[in-house]
């Protein structure tokens, strides 16, 4: 199985779907993660030390994103999944490149694309979660993992020097604390009836209907 991980920055990739990330890779699915201009160059030796904890592949752009070059990316990379952020987040920039993904999927599945590839299925588009719920988020997919993933997840967040940060979120006091992370597993695991998770809700358009 391809997945395809678009973050708004470095570090979202590790928030959105870290412990994901940390399974697929030991399961041996392909997983790569896919940088744009957005993200800050400062980061980069972090989010390269980050990498080597989930062992991702990684690819990054320093050009502005568009969706066409979106498109190209989902033709390239042939997913059969795509991780991004929800466009409806409280930041503007996760917003901005959860509409393009979500604007991208929607092209490839009217076969825009179709003169490049050919007998590729639409991705399963799915919006993440990174500190805040998204207003309006349906969790709709869950990802079962095992305690190694939240580890993995963690040390990530730790090259980063996430939890040194002060927190960012107008609901929560303490949004970069290890306790939080974990129980945000526990509790996701506990709607999905397992021990730990990460939950997604499914991005792709519904489909032009002729009435």
């Amino acid at each position: 199985m391809k997945v395809l991980v678009i973050p708004p920055h470095y570090d979202d990739e590790v928030m959105l779907c870290g412990g994901s990330i940390s399974k697929w890779v030991r399961q041996k699915h392909e997983v790569t993660v896919r940088f744009w201009e957005m993200c800050n160059a400062d980061e980069s030796p972090r989010q390269e030390e980050a990498q080597k904890i989930l062992n991702y592949c990684s690819s990054v752009s320093n050009i502005p994103l568009v969706v066409e070059d979106l498109v190209d990316d989902i033709c390239k990379y042939q997913p059969k999944i795509i991780i991004t952020s929800h466009p409806n987040d409280f930041h503007a920039k996760h917003a901005e490149i959860g509409k393009a993904v979500q604007q991208a999927v929607y092209y490839v599945s009217r076969k825009i694309s179709w003169d490049k590839i050919e007998g590729y299925d639409t991705p399963m588009l799915l919006f993440g979660t990174t500190a805040d719920i998204p207003l309006g988020f349906k969790p709709q997919v869950y990802s079962e993992f095992e305690m190694i993933d939240i580890q993995h997840k963690m040390l990530a967040l730790q090259k980063y020097d996430w939890f040194s940060q002060a927190p960012r979120s107008k609901y929560r006091d303490m949004v970069h604390d290890v306790v939080w992370l974990f129980r945000q597993a526990e509790d996701f695991g506990d709607v999905a009836g397992c021990k730990l998770a990460e939950f997604f809700e499914i991005g792709n358009p519904e489909p032009i209907m002729k009435i």
